[in-house]
């Protein structure tokens, strides 16, 4: 789906404290999530009947803060939710969601004690429109092996930045990544499936790349969702070939 046009300016909230829409909000200069990525994030969008698949991002957020060592216990995260919901207002547009270690001293080493910081950003958007046709291309840049990382969403978007600033001949919807061994493996910012027979595929992300919500709904429903041309929703090692001899393909 396209970006929809903004109907507002954004707004933010750091902690609690909102700021006027438009102006941003102020956030210390020592925050561990600035210095290092040392934090995760969600994007969530928001309609006339609320969050779409509010509770699995919820689970993913709490489940990106286990792999990486953020303090978001149970309590934490429904006082997110709460806070989150009323912020939001019942507007529909776009909801980030950015939560990093806190404030901390110079220096790798993890504090003593971390506070986790939430941060929220929200744009009220109109809905976008189809787009006649959806062009991908395949980026130069390389998504590093790191599987203490892989599938989480953290604030490390730096190889994203880069492959989304490579030149493009017309307007490219998506770059899609592969790992160094050549192997595919997501989108920038979305996940890639590709349809082979009667198989529904998308690339492992155990060594790099994200495990988007979507994606997670698909392997576990895709096979009800699809019933009259799927009968197997599954992660397979691809290549970038694949995507030439697909019958389909699909971004989420």
């Amino acid at each position: 789906m396209p970006d929809a046009a903004p109907r507002a300016p954004t707004r933010y909230c750091v902690d609690g404290g909102e700021a006027d829409p438009g102006t941003g909000a102020l956030l210390p200069a020592d925050d561990r999530g600035l210095a290092y990525g040392d934090g995760i994030f969600r994007t969530i969008r928001f309609d006339a009947r609320g969050p779409w698949l509010w509770e699995q991002h919820l689970e993913t957020l709490a489940r990106d803060a286990r792999q990486i060592e953020l303090p978001c216990d149970e309590t934490a995260l429904r006082d997110l939710e709460r806070a989150a919901l009323r912020f939001v207002d019942g507007e529909a547009g776009v909801l980030r969601i950015t939560l990093t270690r806190g404030s901390g001293p110079r220096g790798y080493a993890m504090p003593e004690v971390s506070r986790l910081r939430r941060i929220f950003s929200f744009t009220p958007m109109l809905p976008a429109p189809a787009p006649d046709e959806v062009v991908v291309q395949f980026a130069r840049t390389t998504l590093a092996h790191s599987p203490r990382l892989a599938g989480a969403k953290h604030l490390g978007r730096l190889e994203q930045v880069l492959a989304n600033a490579e030149p493009a001949s017309g307007q490219v919807f998506e770059r899609l990544m592969c790992a160094p061994s050549g192997e595919l493996v997501c989108g920038t910012r979305g996940n890639l499936f590709l349809r082979r027979g009667r198989r529904l595929l998308t690339p492992r992300v155990d060594r790099c790349g994200v495990a988007g919500v979507v994606r997670g709904q698909l392997l576990a429903e895709g096979v009800h969702w699809f019933s009259e041309t799927v009968d197997e929703v599954a992660e397979v090692e691809l290549q970038p070939d694949d995507c030439h001899d697909a019958k389909e393909l699909l971004l989420t």
